[in-house]
């Protein structure tokens, strides 16, 4: 059936959420007696509220995902970073569920059997049904599918991967649907008022243009500030909150890259040097099955047109030469190569072409009637029946069938192979019958090009590698100067003394992938994390091509920062409140005798500055950069009236409005309102998880195993 043959395309779709419905048969083996640090961190991945989390059960969530992404691939392993992904989504919809379950057991929040079934045959069902079983001509779900699906899917056997898909794609309605009810739980009890409303239309329209004068704080030269360690440290007790900070590292790290000696690339001449003499001997024809078999890069069969190669030399012999003979060897790309002229052909550079297409469920019997389908259509058009018309009605590309199934002009390649050939190798005028992944086509010829020389070249390359005695010259290196230099003092004087180039990584965080400019490197974060700071790796870590002994430099812990890592910081704050003390002491002294902002200016020997159409919500003031204190002093005062000494950003100023452009008292708040509404829905879908999260405690254990 097509739905079947959909859900499988869509298996990548279904990836995404798979842990949540892995979750559901196996939550009761995740819970672990105990709590917090007693539960601790042996054989647990995480301590949710106070539970423990099993390893086991969280890896076979990663193993079924892996499955399902090897399946929707059609491979047998995946890469590194595919196996990251899988790991931090199965996380994330882990601990989702188990903090939302416990919310939904405390509300009673369920999903009836009958809603259920009613989100997928029901009069409006999930998008997820509409996408898999929606008629293409109507748009509306095909009924007479989904219930056939649904009742075969009922007597698959538990392991079938559409039953599985199926049960995936159920589980996922079920779960989105509570998490849909618990939302507008929370949103339904955060609106916007009135009084909310009518503020945010105010921020967003008033406006005001004030002039002002300013002492800036760089007036006051730092060596006059004296800041004691008493207010350093009480500055410092009344801002913790301030700063916060995650768990992370500071590393430095050597790395060995292995690259191929001179001997590395003598033998890889060789060895081309060596085949040249059998691939001129074989035919032509049989040149990409040879280099198909002996090659270090797969040979693409492909007409080129003369300029369309990038070495100019090969692109003058591939158009010169004549069929059989080789060029070469060459080297490019870190490979030694032999090119063999294996095709001449004269075909038209472009072509203009329509089709229909037809597609089949993936059955024998949907096929052969697909296909008597295709051949009716082509007597028709034989026979002198409008192909336009015919591809309008029968069309399955949408993207062209409103247009008689024109396709334009497109040159060789932009099709698929069996599409291009039956355009390029037929002539104006041909109808013919091509089959393709994307179903059956019925290909019309509308014109061609002039014939241009076409060419097509087997190339066989060999890579210029490394070899075993080339990798251990490099792992000895790693190895000997990890051990010589195998404590903080003895690699940092190896880096003074040049023994070796470090590079630096900082704020290195546990949930990193791996170190910027070594691939595959999540072991590095791992060892940075399991090691205390000034530690040296003991043994030297390999990445693909890369050997590298790395340094710990800085531990940072989840929590406060110490005085001393913030002591810079909290010096120049402290200054800079002293500043506009003394800044603010001047000024007000003025100001009690002030009228205006230019008596102000002329007592100061300062210049009147302005500052035009400023509200609320403007993300900074021209020539001044951020100043929230002024914006907000600007916006609260009447024209005219001259304000108190302000401690802003840069410096302490004074202003005074002169004029103000505030909306009416009868003015259209709605735009207001939704803004208000759309705010607060958004902080309920991501804020609502971040704040449980931190209500249940939890805590991660992921670095312990990857």
């Amino acid at each position: 059936m097509a739905a079947i043959q959909k859900l499988r395309n869509n298996a990548g779709l279904l990836i995404i959420v798979i842990g949540v419905a892995l979750f559901a048969f196996i939550i009761g083996e995740f819970l672990t007696s105990g709590g917090g640090q007693r539960a601790g961190r042996r054989n647990n991945i995480a301590v949710v509220n106070g539970k423990g989390i099993s390893f086991d059960a969280f890896q076979r969530i990663i193993d079924e995902e892996e499955n399902l992404a090897k399946m929707q691939r059609g491979s047998t392993a995946l890469d590194a970073q595919t196996t990251q992904e899988i790991r931090s989504r199965a996380w994330t919809d882990m601990i989702q569920n188990l903090v939302l379950d416990r919310e939904f057991e405390k509300l009673g929040l369920t999903i009836s059997g009958e809603e259920l079934f009613d989100m997928v045959s029901g009069e409006n069902p999930h998008p997820f049904i509409m996408q898999f079983f929606a008629d293409p001509n109507t748009g509306r779900v095909n009924r007479q599918a989904l219930s056939g699906f649904l009742q075969s899917v009922n007597d698959l056997e538990a392991g079938n991967q559409q039953k599985v898909f199926w049960l995936y794609l159920e589980d996922l309605i079920y779960k989105e649907r509570k998490n849909q009810k618990y939302n507008t739980l929370l949103r339904k009890g955060l609106y916007a008022t009135n009084l909310e409303t009518k503020r945010r239309h105010e921020e967003l329209n008033t406006s005001v243009n004030f002039d002002y004068i300013v002492k800036r704080y760089s007036e006051v030269n730092d060596s006059t500030i004296a800041v004691s360690e008493t207010e350093l440290k009480e500055y410092y007790k009344a801002h913790k909150n301030e700063f916060k900070q995650q768990q992370s590292r500071d590393i430095r790290y050597v790395v060995w890259e292995v690259v191929p000696s001179q001997e590395d690339v003598k033998r890889a001449e060789a060895w081309i040097n060596d085949v040249k003499g059998e691939f001129e001997s074989i035919p032509a024809e049989n040149s990409f099955q040879y280099a198909s078999a002996n090659s270090d890069i797969a040979p693409t069969e492909t007409n080129f047109t003369n300029g369309e190669f990038d070495n100019a030399e090969l692109n003058e012999f591939a158009f010169s030469a004549n069929e059989g003979n080789v060029f070469g060897p060459y080297f490019e790309d870190n490979h030694f190569k032999l090119a063999k002229l294996a095709k001449v052909d004269y075909l038209p550079d472009s072509v203009k072409a329509s089709h229909i297409l037809l597609q089949y469920e993936q059955t024998q019997e949907s096929f052969d009637q697909t296909r008597l389908l295709a051949d009716s259509l082509k007597k028709l058009i034989d026979g002198g029946s409008s192909f336009a018309a015919l591809a309008r009605e029968n069309s399955k590309d949408e993207a062209n069938a409103f247009d008689g199934g024109d396709l334009g002009w497109f040159k060789e390649g932009q099709m698929v192979a069996a599409f291009n050939d039956s355009c390029f190798y037929g002539k104006t005028g041909d109808v013919k019958l091509v089959y393709t992944q994307f179903g059956i086509h019925i290909v019309k010829i509308n014109a061609q090009s002039r014939n241009v020389k076409k060419v097509k070249v087997a190339e066989l390359a060999r890579q210029v590698r490394p070899s075993e005695e080339t990798d251990q010259s490099y792992f000895t290196k790693a190895s000997e100067f990890g051990a010589v230099y195998n404590t903080k003092e003895k690699f940092e004087q190896a880096i003074k003394d040049q023994k070796a180039v470090a590079q630096s990584y900082n704020n290195l965080t546990v949930d990193a992938i791996g170190i910027t400019g070594i691939d595959n490197s999540r072991s590095l974060v791992q060892w940075a994390f399991r090691n205390d700071e000034g530690s040296v790796s003991k043994r030297v870590m390999e990445y693909d091509n890369k050997y590298v002994v790395a340094l710990i430099d800085k531990v940072r812990e989840e929590g406060v920062k110490p005085i001393e890592d913030v002591k810079y910081d909290i010096e120049q704050e402290v200054r800079k409140q002293k500043k506009a003390a003394l800044l603010k002491a001047d000024l007000e002294d003025v100001l009690a005798e002030a009228s205006d902002i230019q008596s102000v200016a002329n007592a100061l020997n300062l210049q009147v500055q302005n500052a035009n159409n400023v509200r609320f919500t403007s993300f900074q003031i021209q020539n001044l950069g951020t100043e929230p204190q002024l914006q907000a002093a600007a916006i609260s005062l009447e024209p005219g009236v001259l304000s108190p000494a302000i401690e802003g950003t840069n410096g302490v100023y004074v202003l005074q409005v002169e004029d103000k452009d505030a909306p009416s008292e009868e003015a259209d708040y709605s735009s207001s309102r939704n803004f208000l509404d759309r705010s607060y829905a958004t902080r309920v879908n991501y804020g609502s998880m971040k704040v449980l999260n931190e209500l249940a405690g939890v805590e991660d254990y992921r670095i312990d195993y990857f």
